[in-house]
């Protein structure tokens, strides 16, 4: 399979799990995630650039194991982390590296 086809297959997969994960994030519930996290990466601590060029969101339960696009599941985290974790599994596995603030999202949403 080329990576092409890949990503194709991949993009697919995404819509169809997006459909049935559930959750909405307005624009404002990504300011306020940015905020909580004072401009840094979810795992690194690392500073994330205003304008969000180096990051992107990642869940912190993934959708295909049950996750959804709600904000308490949502956190920012530099791009390169990102794409790493895809080829670490220690990374994915350890999510909860700081739960404080993955406490202080989930009180957002009650």
């Amino acid at each position: 399979m080329s990576n092409k086809e890949r990503n194709k297959y991949r993009a697919a997969y995404r819509r169809e799990s997006e459909s049935y994960c559930g959750g909405v994030c307005e624009k404002e519930d990504l300011k306020e995630i940015y905020k909580i996290q004072n401009g840094c990466c979810y795992f690194t601590g690392k500073p994330i650039l205003h304008d969000l060029s180096n990051a992107s969101l990642d869940h912190l339960e993934p959708v295909r194991s049950s996750g959804s696009y709600w904000p308490a599941n949502l956190v920012y985290v530099l791009r390169e982390v990102n794409q790493e974790k895809h080829f670490s599994p220690n990374i994915s596995q350890n999510k909860r590296q700081n739960p404080r603030i993955f406490d202080i999202i989930q009180l957002l949403t009650l």
